[in-house]
């Protein structure tokens, strides 16, 4: 809890409250106790599993290649202009035109 504390001394930063500090040192006994359930066993168990589903599911699966995908047009098309854009867009429009006059 130190290491918190003394990365907002110098920094104006208001200190942290009770009711967050406990916050705080509730999350870090989770995690340490989660850390004990990740080992080498687990996460090899983990990917077997993993590999397993992929199989199983492999038949409703899409080939990319007779499905035509494109992840980007390079910008080609705009995105659609909100109302309120819009809106602000044809009031400078008009001031413009009156400022021009």
């Amino acid at each position: 809890m130190a290491t918190a504390e003394k990365e907002f001394e110098g920094r104006g930063i208001a200190p942290e409250s009770a009711k967050t500090k406990r916050a705080r040192e509730k999350l870090i006994k989770q995690w340490e106790a989660e850390k004990v359930h990740f080992n080498p066993k687990a996460l090899k168990d983990t990917v077997e599993k993993i590999h397993k589903w992929i199989a199983d599911n492999s038949k409703n699966r899409v080939q990319i290649e007779k499905k035509g995908i494109k992840l980007f047009n390079q910008n080609k098309d705009a995105a659609v202009v909100s109302k309120k854009v819009q809106s602000i867009a044809d009031k400078l429009k008009e001031e413009f035109v009156v400022f021009n006059k």
